[in-house]
């Protein structure tokens, strides 16, 4: 019988908290001491007392159980707080574990509503806390940089027209924190949900080229004519990390 390794991620929300202490990354290796570890959290997934929540959320990624601690990410708990069926909040929410060159973090989705979730990225390093990265967002994919340090995240929200409108998270993952981008022309103003976003790539480690349909304007009618025509016209737009 394979045996199957649990991990404990307890992660403080950055935004939320001033704590930046965090409770380091755990192995308990049979099932048994898992149990006995998480058994005061066991009514998590009772059906008798659904409406009574532990501490901690269970999440199956390949072979490992992972948990992570409701209490010591504000905005999580909040939410599940405020849930009127908690455990049905909780299962609809979503953890998937990504790997960079030899760094691990997870991307956690939760508080959905018709497919667009608020998004937290998470790190086993005790020294790296969890931070919101996206609100009402749905996860498209991520790049990773030429030198293996940052990724650039794309989201996009669907807006009052039906027109999928996107948006970059530009994170490092060494320096764990988010890093702001600046466009070299000042015509448009294409980040933050203002126009869709058809792909991304990265340039050098310091900037990244940002692919947009060319659109008169961001209406379903021109999104859908675009989409249909048999040669679609882009832009590509350089936009340089910034540094400072």
């Amino acid at each position: 019988m394979r045996v199957i390794a649990f991990i404990l991620l307890l992660f403080v929300l950055t935004a939320c908290s001033g704590n930046d202490s965090a409770i380091p990354l755990q192995k308990v290796e049979t099932k048994s001491q898992a149990e006995e570890f998480h058994e005061e959290d066991s009514d998590v997934w009772s059906d008798e007392e659904p409406e009574k929540i532990g501490d901690f959320l269970e999440f199956m990624i390949e072979d490992e159980v992972v948990s992570i601690s409701i209490t010591e990410i504000p905005i999580l708990h909040e939410f599940i707080q405020a849930q009127k069926n908690p455990q049905q909040a909780i299962e609809g929410m979503q953890l998937d574990k990504h790997e960079v060159a030899l760094q691990q973090f997870y991307l956690l989705q939760f508080s959905c509503y018709k497919n667009h979730c608020s998004h937290i990225i998470l790190h086993p390093d005790k020294n790296k806390s969890a931070i919101l990265i996206a609100d009402m967002a749905r996860y498209e994919t991520f790049t990773i940089s030429p030198d293996e340090s940052k990724i650039a995240i794309l989201f996009s929200r669907l807006g009052e027209q039906e027109v999928p409108l996107g948006d970059i998270v530009v994170f490092d993952l060494t320096n764990w924190s988010s890093i702001a981008l600046i466009n070299d022309s000042k015509d448009k103003d294409m980040l933050g949900y203002k126009f869709p976003i058809l792909s991304v790539e990265w340039q050098s480690d310091d900037s990244i080229a940002i692919s947009y349909p060319d659109l008169i304007e961001t209406s379903k009618e021109y999104w859908d004519a675009w989409s249909v025509a048999e040669e679609n016209s882009k832009t590509i737009e350089t936009f340089h990390l910034q540094t400072d």
